[in-house]
């Protein structure tokens, strides 16, 4: 089976494309198909929302293929007013490009360790069918943040994010960390739902 990916995100691709290649589901990006596309607006309060939004979007150029989207977020119980659904647009706003940098600042976030350290980020795919059913399933990772990067296996936040079993999700190889990372969760959900 293969799902068509509704991104312009190159990087994000390529992350969901390895989470369910561990399910033996090949991912690949709209933009294989068609020229790329100026997604609608996205929402600053829901997540499911963008992500149905993207993958109908899709769907309309593409009927015939199962479309996949995705949107995310970053969750801090010590900053509930930054990041979350915005969690991009916020890094934008403060003028932050590149994963180094954004790891950076968020590590700075947590140099005082008086600061509840609590963290977690949800994925939400969206997947439409050929048939027009909408399908959708979430996956949540991470316990805490860290104030420091650990881990060489992944890039991103997955080096300051701490899963229950005491690992980031960049200190483990994807065989181990799909079942910890959100979006792989998600996608074990999402599939859970599917019968090829």
């Amino acid at each position: 089976m293969q799902l068509v990916l509704a991104s312009n995100n190159t990087v994000k691709t390529q992350e969901i494309a390895s989470m369910f290649a561990e399910y033996q589901v090949d991912v690949i990006n709209y933009r294989e198909l068609l020229a790329e596309q100026v997604f609608p607006k996205e929402t600053t309060t829901d997540l499911h929302q963008n992500a149905k939004t993207k993958a109908l979007f899709i769907h309309r150029l593409l009927p015939d293929a199962y479309i996949l989207a995705d949107d995310s977020g970053l969750f801090l119980d010590a900053f509930p007013d930054q990041f979350g659904v915005t969690t991009s647009r916020d890094f934008k706003a403060l003028g932050i490009k590149g994963t180094e940098n954004e790891n950076a600042y968020i590590a700075q976030l947590y140099d005082n360790p008086a600061i509840n350290n609590s963290a977690h980020m949800t994925a939400i795919y969206v997947l439409v069918q050929p048939d027009g059913q909408v399908l959708e399933s979430s996956g949540q990772s991470g316990i805490h943040m860290l104030n420091h990067q650990l881990g060489d296996y992944a890039a991103g936040l997955d080096r300051l994010l701490v899963t229950e079993n005491g690992l980031t999700l960049a200190q483990m190889p994807i065989a181990q960390r799909v079942a910890y990372h959100h979006r792989g969760r998600a996608a074990k959900n999402l599939l859970k739902q599917l019968s090829f």
